[in-house]
């Protein structure tokens, strides 16, 4: 079983908004990868992350 699939499947309802954007991450991850990742697109990655684990 994949890690996004598990994760999805072990989520309690009443505490949605705490967890962190996985899927969101991983798509923001999977754009950029086509046309090359930049400088930017770490800082932009990290800034992300950041607010992510912030909640």
């Amino acid at each position: 079983m994949k890690f996004g699939q598990q994760l999805r499947e072990s989520l309690f309802p009443d505490w949605k908004f705490y967890y962190v954007d996985y899927s969101g991450l991983k798509r923001f991850l999977y754009e950029r990868t086509d046309k090359g990742y930049t400088a930017d697109d770490e800082s932009e990655f990290v800034k992300l992350l950041d607010s992510e684990l912030e909640k």
